[in-house]
């Protein structure tokens, strides 16, 4: 990925709920000097604004449906279409207006996306106790994503999420570091520099 002379940079954080993707983002903006995040769930919610009608828009990031893990992976790559699709002429945009961003939400599949125009990765949080902590008393997001807090389903779109990304070799971080180490640590890894 030879970003860093052409394109604006676009960093996209994928991973499941409660992992801390949204407190990555932030830190990754501050310390890159990206003034531009972008939570899927403000996508999520202009999309129900111009077209409440659309079931699948409607019901975007609700699992609470879904019943098998089949429902949920079919759900994941449903929405990861769709967003994936806004995301191409979002990225698209930025890099006319040379625009840089940071992007983070769940439904974020590698294969959606233009994987040449930006820096993808995922989250993880392997420590279980504490996911399942994090998800239940979620600290930035503020707002539990299932009503029913089903932490079984948080682990069958994360199990998806990363048999997705092994087929694309994506890098993957572990969120169980200091929050501004992982930052440090990913910048380092990925080669990032900050914005002038």
């Amino acid at each position: 990925m030879n970003l860093k002379n052409k394109n604006p940079l676009i960093i996209v954080i994928s991973g499941t709920y409660g992992v801390g993707k949204t407190t990555l983002a932030h830190n990754l903006a501050y310390k890159l000097n990206i003034k531009q995040q972008i939570g899927l769930s403000a996508i999520a919610q202009t999309l129900r604004y111009i077209n409440n009608k659309n079931p699948l828009i409607k019901g975007l990031g609700n699992f609470s449906n879904c019943i098998t893990e089949k429902d949920f992976i079919k759900k994941l790559h449903t929405e990861a279409k769709l967003i994936g699709k806004i995301l191409k002429n979002i990225i698209e945009k930025f890099i006319i207006t040379g625009e840089h961003c940071v992007i983070d939400g769940v439904e974020l599949l590698p294969q959606y996306l233009p994987l040449k125009k930006i820096y993808y990765i995922t989250l993880i949080l392997k420590n279980i106790k504490k996911h399942k902590k994090r998800f239940l008393n979620p600290s930035i997001t503020r707002k539990k994503r299932f009503s029913n807090a089903n932490f079984n389903a948080v682990k069958i779109i994360e199990k998806e999420i990363l048999r997705n990304n092994s087929n694309y070799n994506t890098p993957v971080f572990e969120s169980g570091l200091n929050e501004k180490d992982l930052a440090d640590l990913i910048i380092k890894e990925l080669h990032l520099k900050p914005i002038k």
